[in-house]
Order: structure tokens, then sequence, then C-alpha cells
């Protein structure tokens, strides 16, 4: 179970992330690196580009 201070942490990361999406980088890609915490697997994810 995540502690409290990590599902703080997620949350300002997703609401940093939005607030980039639809602020200076609207209209505009952005890729980033994601490590799944279980099995190790790294993806790359795009957000954005509308």
């Amino acid at each position: 179970m995540r502690s409290n201070i990590e599902a703080v942490k997620s949350t300002l990361a997703q609401v940093c992330l939005s607030d980039l999406i639809t602020g200076v980088l609207k209209g505009k890609s952005l890729k980033m690196h994601k490590t799944d915490p279980q099995t190790g697997e790294k993806s790359v994810i795009e957000l954005g580009g509308d």
C-alpha cells in the first residue's frame, strides 16, 4: 500500500503535467519514459499533441 506522501507526490505530478499540457505546451506533444514498478518494464508514453 502506498503511503500518503507517495499519493501526494503522484497527484502533484499529475497536476503539474496537466498544467503544462493545457498551458505552455498546448498543441505540442510530450514524450516521457515510464517504468512499471511491478515488472520493471519500460515504455514511452506520448501526451498532448492536439
